[in-house]
């Protein structure tokens, strides 16, 4: 929620900078863009949260590499929350 308010105020150089002292100091960054950890958290949380990561799962399932960086499970698994989040209504 907060990123919603905050980041379209915000020049590009300076998310990255909060990037960075989030993931210096807490050793990750739940902002993150990075598709994998985006995944990671999709799968684990168990549901697309927004649009952003709705659209992030849609890049990754069309991309037949991601199996290789997630495993068939974890895919498979994200392939399912996007279905069902893209069907929901």
């Amino acid at each position: 929620m907060i990123e919603s308010l905050l980041l379209p105020r915000l020049d590009q150089r300076s998310i990255e900078t909060i990037y960075s002292k989030l993931t210096a100091e807490f050793g990750f960054c739940r902002l993150s863009k990075d598709p994998i950890a985006v995944a990671e958290r999709i799968i684990k949380r168990s549901r697309i949260q927004n649009s952003a990561e709705g659209e992030i799962a849609r890049e990754l399932v069309a991309d037949q590499g991601t199996i290789d960086r997630i495993g068939a499970a974890n895919y498979d698994r994200l392939a399912s929350l996007l279905d069902r989040w893209e069907h929901q209504g």
